[in-house]
């Protein structure tokens, strides 16, 4: 004979049947260490109060009962939840705990099947309710609603209402015939966001102890909501509004004893891993002029063709809808058969048709059988129901568990069920049985950032027989006609998929915001956007290798990942990400960042490059987007300093040109970059030329460029713009500007390009004739040893020098002076030919012969017998001589020759 209810909570309390996770375990300490010895514990006026966050779906019914079992053994305990389905839930899970004490529902509810096998009675008369917990150990559970003001016409006072029972019970009197409720030691306060806001709200009399005397609040929530009013504000009946805000050391919620996020709940695995599937909608044959009852219509059968063909490919038994009109999640049950039927007889085959005819009626005890994935399945094995908030629980409940254990009405099995839900099952229900909840789809956008937490919590709760389960969270879009996808950036019809974004981020930063940073793809038919969370704190890997299979399973489970329909480019839903979820920006101002992005992609635009003025182009439903004209405002509005720093950011990552001058300086830059990379310096030939192309006029004159950068004012005249493209040059050599020619700069970086290859970073001889990209590096090196070239060099280039091991020769002593022949020497006409012939050597071997002397150029050098180095003015010198050569003599013409002059 099978036992009672109410015998087998008994039994299951004995044996022990629950068993507290790890994270159950700590949570229960934290509580022990709240609260302390209640008995011997200190207990302000208003109450001891703390927050207890805990993901939704981990388990904080549980905690809390057996938390209360453990520190308030024969106390009285009031607990507070949101809906009547709560309280059926609670009763049973606080008896499987091991509660014996006599339980009272305050509620409407009456003869419920599982209240009476639980032993809860229930009841919403104060004095009924003074009567049974008047005194002595007992838990009450009670509704939110109770609270509220009730109407009485025959109220003494004049007000016309009474206090709701609840607090009619704690506060006795006459009313209640000299009956009263004694306070209560311990109040666990379920689903506490509910209480945040204005304080005036009748939910709020929960956080008042003169009206609610309870010794301890335990405030329990998995979606804290802090509030802040942002001027002082009056209600209706113009008093100062009082807002209850969940922070950290609330004065109405208290400190924060413990806080398990949905980031680490899924890390844990003590929820289920999650991914997010967009459906993409378009309609194949819109119809113009239809009414918006037709076009809801019509976009409902969408929804469940499109819904079907999901589940089919997925391999889904059970998917719960979310809904916000009765009358469309109805419609969705209603149709969902007939919808199932077409789209079966459309794939299958005569012959699988055939087959199906000969199964055998799937009874309740018949067991689950797979289908591969893509496939459809007869109708009649196809379930769908319907529930709201005016649904019986009774009703409710006896359709959840058909739902959870895949049985339609006449006990047969299906293979897929669809619940459809409209504000019934948002918050807190557990949905369990033989299949539970595998996805969840929320239709429309949401405005609620807790609604979306609490939805998609549904189906993250593990599997029942612990097998390993990935959730799917469905999101509809319907594309408008001519939209196209790639463009969601800047589409409102995207904005559901941005509304779970933005939820899932007010719980979890890291979990969405590595969506913009470390967007990874993977699959070939379909594209994924997938991001993988950081391992927790304390975790090491492996010593090898290979990873497990049961660890790869685990990082696929704990995982986000965002499934499209069509590929889409990993950039795509980073920039949703930054400009949608984490700093929203206006859909008028991404339309234009959307062309932006777009025009660029479809020109295959990489780098800096200029739209023109008179650009137009292809976004969203918008033909011809004046793409040109929107790049120019951008500009006038970063020259006003009106433009957010944000935005400026996102433009400077799509290539945004500000400057008409930007787009040439980036091609230099790049080039001068290519050349860097080629030759090691910065210090071309001021001839030299660089590029591809030189056919078609492509390539850069990159030696005239440094030359014309070098000079003053080369960089520009705006000061900040110079030093800015300075640093660039530096960035790339840092002696692209050296004091010095770029001729010895040159010669320089040859060596020591060659010293980094020898002992010690030492040159070798190396003999005049050895040249490297055609500089002759011997003799150069020979002309840097002499005394006098080398007393010419700076500091830093005779340290230069050094490093490479180079010293200079010693000057040879002065010779004795010649006798004078006849009493006679050099005259000074040839003292001043040899002295220019030195000048023009020196400039030779520094610039080569193939430059010409500018006129005004002066040399430097080093004279036997002067102390100071003499300067020859070389550049008149050569054009006087070349006016006189008829009168130089042969030896003159020939050493002029020698150095290149022709005209000798």
């Amino acid at each position: 004979m099978a036992k009672p209810a109410g015998a087998r909570w008994e039994e299951e309390k004995e044996i022990g049947v629950i068993q507290l996770r790890k994270h159950q375990v700590d949570q229960k300490a934290a509580f022990r260490k709240w609260v302390g010895f209640p008995a011997r514990s200190f207990v302000p006026a208003e109450g001891a109060r703390a927050l207890g966050v805990s993901a939704t779906g981990s388990g904080k019914t549980i905690t809390a009962a057996a938390s209360a079992l453990e520190c308030f053994p024969g106390g009285r305990i009031l607990v507070m939840v949101p809906t009547l389905d709560l309280i059926v839930q609670s009763a049973q899970s606080w008896r499987r705990v091991g509660h014996r004490a006599p339980m009272i529902a305050v509620c409407s509810v009456d003869k419920d099947e599982v209240l009476e096998q639980l032993g809860v009675r229930t009841t919403t008369n104060p004095i009924q309710l003074a009567l049974w917990a008047a005194s002595g150990p007992v838990v009450v559970f009670a509704t939110y609603a109770s609270l509220v003001d009730r109407e009485d016409p025959e109220d003494p006072s004049g007000r016309r209402t009474v206090r709701g029972p609840l607090e009619a019970a704690l506060a006795g009197g006459e009313r209640l015939y000299g009956q009263g409720m004694a306070p209560f030691d311990l109040a666990i306060l379920d689903e506490a966001h509910m209480t945040a806001g204005d304080m005036g709200r009748p939910w709020a009399a929960i956080h008042d102890n003169a009206r609610i005397p309870i010794d301890f609040r335990l405030y329990l929530t998995a979606t804290p909501r802090i509030l802040a009013a942002p001027s002082p504000q009056r209600g209706q009946d113009g008093r100062e509004l009082v807002i209850a805000s969940m922070q950290d050391d609330s004065a109405t919620y208290g400190t924060r004893i413990f806080d398990l996020g949905l980031a680490e709940a899924v890390e844990r695995s003590i929820l289920a891993g999650f991914e997010i599937d967009v459906l993409e909608i378009r309609d194949p044959d819109p119809v113009l002029g239809l009414s918006e009852d037709a076009l809801r219509g019509r976009r409902l059968a969408l929804l469940q063709a499109a819904l079907l063909e999901h589940a089919a490919q997925m391999n889904l038994h059970t998917v719960m809808t979310f809904h916000q009109r009765v009358e469309e999640a109805r419609a969705f049950a209603e149709q969902m058969p007939a919808t199932a039927a077409e789209l079966y007889a459309a794939q299958a085959s005569a012959a699988a048709l055939a087959e199906a005819e000969e199964l055998p009626a799937s009874s309740i005890d018949a067991r689950l059988y797979e289908l591969e994935d893509g496939r459809h399945v007869p109708p009649e094995r196809v379930w769908a129901d319907w529930l709201c908030g005016d649904h019986p629980v009774a009703h409710r409940r006896a359709v959840i568990q058909r739902f959870a254990n895949g049985i339609n009405a006449q006990n047969r099995r299906v293979h897929r069920a669809f619940l459809a839900s409209v504000r019934a099952l948002g918050v807190g229900v557990d949905i369990t049985g033989l299949r539970g909840v595998e996805a969840v789809c929320i239709v429309g956008s949401r405005s609620s950032q807790v609604d979306v937490v609490q939805n998609i919590g549904r189906a993250l709760r593990p599997n029942p027989d612990g097998t390993v389960k990935t959730a799917r969270i469905i999101i509809p879009v319907l594309l408008q006609h001519g939209e196209d996808p790639k463009d969601m950036v800047a589409s409102a019809s995207y904005q559901p998929l941005v509304d779970i974004l933005q939820a899932l981020r007010s719980h979890s930063e890291r979990m969405v915001d590595q969506l913009a940073s470390r967007a990874l793809t993977r699959g070939t038919e379909r594209r994924r956007l997938h991001v993988r969370p950081a391992p927790a704190a304390g975790t090491e890997g492996g010593d090898g290798d290979e990873t497990s299979q049961a660890q790869q399973e685990v990082d696929r489970v704990t995982s986000i990942v965002v499934n499209f329909a069509q590929p889409r480019d990993a950039a795509d839903i980073a920039a949703l990400t930054r400009c949608r979820v984490i700093r929203p920006q206006s859909l008028v101002w991404l339309e234009g960042y959307q062309a932006l992005v777009r025009w660029r992609t479809e020109n295959g635009i990489t780098g800096l490059h200029a739209v023109p003025y008179d650009v137009e182009t292809e976004v969203g439903t918008t033909k011809d987007y004046p793409l040109g004209r929107w790049v120019h405002q951008q500009r006038k509005a970063l020259r006003a300093g009106e433009l957010d720093s944000h935005r400026k950011e996102l433009l400077d990552d799509a290539g945004m040109v500000w400057e008409p001058g930007d787009e040439a300086w980036e091609n230099k830059l790049a080039a001068l970059r290519s050349y860097h990379r080629a030759h090691g310096h910065l210090a071309p030939r001021q001839d030299a030329m660089w590029g591809e192309g030189e056919a078609d006029g492509e390539q850069l004159a990159i030696g005239q460029l440094l030359a014309n950068l070098r000079r003053e004012g080369g960089l520009g005249k705006d000061p900040e713009r110079a030093a800015t493209r300075a640093a660039q040059l530096t960035a790339i050599d840092e002696d692209w500007n050296c004091p010095w020619p770029l001729d010895w700069q040159r010669h320089y970086r040859h060596l020591a390009h060659l010293a980094q290859d020898e002992p010690g970073g030492h040159l070798p001889d190396i003999a005049p004739g050895v040249l490297m990209d055609g500089d002759d590096i011997g003799r150069w090196l020979q002309q840097q040893r002499k005394p006098g070239t080398w007393k010419l060099l700076s500091t830093e280039q005779q340290e230069r020098l050094t490093t490479l091991g180079m010293q200079p020769d010693q000057a040879p002593s002065p010779a004795p002076a010649a006798p004078r022949a006849a009493g006679k020497g050099p005259s000074k006409a040839q003292q001043a030919f040899q002295r220019g012939l030195a000048a023009l050597a020196q400039w030779v071997e520094r610039e080569g012969a193939h430059r010409p002397v500018p006129r005004g150029h002066a040399e430097e050098i080093a004279v036997d017998g002067e102390a100071d180095p003499v300067i020859i003015k070389l550049g008149v010198w050569i054009s006087n001589t070349k006016s006189r050569r008829d009168k130089l003599d042969e030896g003159q013409r020939a050493a002029l020759a020698k150095l290149g002059m022709q005209w000798a």
